[in-house]
C-alpha cells in the first residue's frame, strides 16, 4: 500500500512548479543557479503558482507493516570479530562478509572487525528486508559497512537500550558507510532509546539512490570528507534525535526530476554541522535540496560553511524552532520562501560583507545565472530574530502579513529587489519624474514590499526597509531605525513613493535622502534630532501619549503614523521620560506609554493627510 505523507497544501510548494528540468541549485554561497535554459527556467519559477493545482501528489511506498518487527522469529546474524555466525535462513556468511538473499527479518548483533553486510535479493523477490540492530558493530576498510544492492526496501530497527555502529574507514572514494540503491526506513523500537552511529572516513555517511525516512531513534552521523546523509529522491524526518557532523552537506537531496529531490521534516531534534576545517574557505549547506523543503515542526540547530537551509525550488516552514549560526545565508531558495510560524534565531556570517559575496543574509531569494531573482518572501507568522546580518530579508516581493520580525543589519534590513538591470529603482527612494521611472505599476507579480500585518522592528546602517518598486504599508506595527549616509528609513523605487494606508509607523534616520511618504492615514514627516537610547514620544494636545519608542540609533528625521492620530496639535518629544509597560518586550516601544513627559515641539496634523515640515530631499 502506498501511504501519502504530504498534504496538498504542502505539495503546493513541490515542483511542477518544482523546476523539473533544472540542474544543480546552489553548491556555495557565491554560485548562482545554473539552468539548462535561463529564460525557460525563469518562466517555470515565475509561473509555478499557476501550475500548483496540476501537481500530482508525490507518494512514498510506505506501509505501517514496514515498521513491524518480530524479534522472536528473526533470523540471526552474529559477528564474532573475524567471522560471522548465521542462524536461520536467507543469509550466507563467508568470513566477515554476509549476504542476505531473501526478504524477511534479521537480528544483527556482535562485532565484525573488517567486513560488511550486503542485501542482494533475487529480482523476483518483492518482499521487505527488516534489519534489527542489537549492539551490532560493523567496520569496513574497503567500502560500505551495510550495502543494499537489490531489494524493494529495507527497514532498520534500533533495539531498545542498544548502540549499534556502522563504520567505513576506507580512504578510497568508493561508497558510503551505508550505501543503498533503494529506500531506507529507520526507526527505534519504542521511540528514542535505540542508538545508531554511522561514520565514514572518505565518502558520505549514508547514501541512497532513492529516499530515506527517519521515524524515531537517536543518531550520530559523521563524514570526514563528504555529506552526512545524501538521498536522491527525498529525505523525510518525522522524529528522533539526530546529530550530524559533515565535511560538506549535513542533509542533501539531489534529484532534479519533477516532484523529487525534496526534504520534509515534521519533528525531531536535529543538530547539523556542515563545516570544513578552519583552514578551508567554507563547508557546504546544512540542509540542501534541489527540490522543495517543507518543515512543519521540530527543533533544528545548525552551523554551516555555506548556507543553512537552501532549496533549488521553494521553502515552506509552518512551525518549529530554528537556531542557525555562522551561515552565509541562513534560509535561501531559488523560488518562494513562505514562513507561517515557528521561532527563528538567525545569525549569518558577515565576514564577507560585500553584496557580491552573497554572505550575511538572513532570509533571501537567490539570483539565477542571469542575475535575476524569481521568488518572493512571504512572512505570515512566527517570531524571527535576525542579528548582525548584511541584509535581513530579500526577495522580488516581500509580503509581511503577520508574525514578529526583528532585524539588525549592516545594509538594508528588508529589500524587495529583482536583482536584474531592468527593474525600476536603484535604492535611491521615490523620486517622481526621474528618468526611467515607471509609476503606477500594479502590485501583482512586480517588485514590491507590502506590509499588511505583524510586528517589524529593524535597525540598519543602510536603508531601513527598501523596495526597488512599490512600498505599501496597510497594517501592522513598523519600527525603523536607520543611520547611514546615502540611505533613508523607508525607501521606494524610482518613480514611487512609500505609501502608508494604515498601521502604526515610527521611522527615524538620516535626513540627507529622506522624503515624506504618501499617506491616506494621518501621518507626519519632520526633522528632529535625537540620540541613541533616548525616547521619542508623541502626545496629543492634552498630554496623552499616543506612542513612544526608545531610539536604537541617533537620528535627525522622523516619520510617524498611527490610527490614533487625527486633526489637531501634537507635541513631539525627542528625550522623553516615560512610565508604563512595553508593548512588545525588549523593543522599547510603548503603545501607548502611561505617561510621557519632556520638552516637545508642537506640530499640527490633518486627518488622513501627510503633514511635512521639511522639504522633500534627494538629488
Amino acid at each position: 500500500m502506498k501511504t501519502k505523507f504530504l498534504t496538498s497544501a504542502m505539495l503546493a510548494l513541490l515542483l511542477a512548479g518544482t523546476l523539473g528540468s533544472c540542474k544543480k541549485a546552489f553548491e556555495n554561497s557565491d554560485e548562482t543557479y545554473d539552468p539548462s535554459a535561463g529564460t525557460e527556467t525563469e518562466d517555470k519559477v515565475n509561473n509555478s503558482e499557476e501550475n500548483l493545482d496540476n501537481v500530482i501528489e508525490a507518494t512514498i511506498d510506505e506501509s505501517p507493516d514496514d515498521y513491524v518487527f518480530d524479534l522472536a522469529t528473526a533470523n540471526k546474524i552474529t559477528g564474532k570479530n573475524s567471522s560471522v555466525q548465521v542462524e536461520g535462513s536467507g543469509a550466507e556468511a563467508n568470513g566477515q562478509e554476509t549476504t542476505i538473499t531473501k526478504s524477511g527479518c534479521y537480528l544483527i548483533s556482535g562485532s565484525i572487525s573488517d567486513g560488511r553486510i550486503t542485501v542482494d535479493l533475487d529480482k523476483e523477490d518483492k518482499g521487505v528486508v527488516k534489519l534489527i540492530l542489537d549492539n551490532a558493530s560493523v567496520t569496513s576498510s574497503t567500502g560500505a559497512a551495510l550495502k543494499i544492492k537489490t531489494c524493494p526496501k529495507v527497514s532498520i530497527l534500533l533495539k531498545d537500550g542498544t548502540t549499534s555502529k556502522l563504520i567505513s574507514t576506507t580512504t578510497a572514494d568508493t561508497s558510503a558507510a551505508i550505501q543503498s540503491n533503494q529506500s531506507i526506513y529507520l526507526s527505534a523500537q519504542s521511540g528514542k532509546t535505540g542508538r545508531l552511529e554511522v561514520s565514514s572516513l572518505r565518502n558520505h555517511a549514508i547514501k541512497t539512490s532513492d529516499g530515506i525516512i527517519i521515524k524515531s531513534g537517536t543518531y550520530t552521523i559523521s563524514s570526514k570528507q563528504n555529506d552526512g546523509i545524501q538521498a536522491k529522491d527525498f529525505i523525510k524526518i518525522e522524529d528522533g534525535n539526530i546529530n550530524i557532523s559533515a565535511y560538506q552537506h549535513a542533509l542533501k537531496a539531489t534529484s532534479t526530476k519533477e516532484n523529487k529531490g525534496f526534504v520534509y521534516i515534521s519533528g525531531g531534534n536535529l543538530t547539523l554541522l556542515s563545516q570544513q576545517p578552519a583552514s578551508e574557505d567554507s563547508g557546504k549547506d546544512a540542509i540542501h535540496a534541489e527540490g522543495s523543503i517543507n518543515i512543519i515542526g521540530g527543533r533544528i540547530t545548525m552551523q554551516s560553511g555555506d548556507d543553512g537551509i537552501s532549496s533549488g525550488a521553494h521553502i515552506v516552514i509552518k512551525n518549529g524552532t530554528f537556531d542557525i549560526q555562522k551561515s552565509d545565508k541562513c534560509i535561501c531558495a531559488l523560488g518562494n520562501i513562505t514562513i507561517d510560524g515557528g521561532t527563528f534565531t538567525l545569525n549569518p556570517t558577515t565576514t564577507k560583507t560585500s553584496a557580491e559575496s552573497g554572505s550575511g543574509h538572513g532570509i533571501t531569494v537567490k539570483k539565477t545565472e542571469t542575475g535575476k531573482r524569481l521568488g518572493s518572501v512571504n512572512i505570515n507568522g512566527g517570531t524571527i530574530n535576525i542579528s548582525n546580518c548584511y541584509e535581513g530579508v530579500q526577495g522580488v516581493q516581500v509580503n509581511i502579513n503577520g508574525g514578529t520580525l526583528i532585524i539588525n543589519s549592516l545594509d538594508d534590513a528588508i529589500n524587495a529587489s529583482e536583482g536584474g538591470n531592468k527593474e525600476p529603482g536603484g535604492g535611491f527612494g521615490g523620486r517622481p519624474g526621474m528618468p526611467g521611472s515607471k509609476p503606477g505599476l500594479p502590485s501583482g507579480g512586480n517588485v514590491g514590499l507590502y506590509m499588511k500585518g505583524g510586528f517589524v522592528m529593524v535597525t540598519s546602517k543602510g536603508d531601513g526597509i527598501d523596495s526597488n518598486g512599490e512600498l505599501v504599508i496597510d497594517n501592522g506595527i513598523l519600527l525603523v531605525s536607520q543611520n547611514g549616509a546615502g540611505n533613508e528609513p523607508i525607501d521606494a523605487g524610482e518613480g514611487y513613493k512609500p505609501t502608508i494606508n494604515g498601521g502604526t509607523v515610527i521611522a527615524i534616520g538620516t535626513k540627507g535622502m529622506a522624503s515624506a511618504p504618501n499617506a491616506t492615514q494621518t501621518a507626519l514627516f519632520t526633522e528632529a534630532n535625537g540620540s541613541a537610547g533616548e525616547i521619542l514620544a508623541i502626545n496629543d494636545a492634552k498630554g496623552k501619549n499616543i506612542m513612544a519608542w526608545k531610539a536604537p540609533q541617533a537620528y535627525n528625521v522622523i516619520t510617524m503614523s498611527a490610527p490614533e492620530l487625527g486633526s489637531g496639535k501634537y507635541s513631539i518629544i525627542t528625550n522623553a521620560t516615560v512610565s508604563g509597560t512595553e508593548h512588545t518586550k525588549n523593543t522599547g516601544l510603548y503603545y501607548p506609554a502611561d505617561k510621557a513627559t519632556g520638552t516637545g515641539t508642537e506640530i499640527s496634523l490633518s486627518t488622513g493627510q501627510m503633514t511635512s515640515t521639511s522639504a522633500n530631499r534627494g538629488f
